[in-house]
């Protein structure tokens, strides 16, 4: 499979930043992600994208394709 965005997290703003690897198409932002968010992993089947909130101490999950907080 071809990897198509990078995901950034956003510690200041609480948010993720999704960055399409061609020019053609815009940053998007998953807000209200957690406090502090500073780690980023996908699950192995890659489903999910786990986000690591420091000062929360939770994880976020998001549907790499919607980009929705489940």
């Amino acid at each position: 499979r071809a990897v198509t965005r990078a995901f950034i997290t956003c510690s200041g703003v609480n948010s993720v930043n999704v960055v399409p690897l061609r020019r053609n198409s815009d940053t998007i932002t998953v807000e209200n992600i957690g406090e502090q968010p500073r780690g980023i992993a996908f699950t192995p089947d890659g489903k999910e994208l786990w986000v690591a909130n420091l000062l929360g101490n939770d994880l976020a999950i998001v549907d790499p394709v919607s980009l929705r907080i489940v």
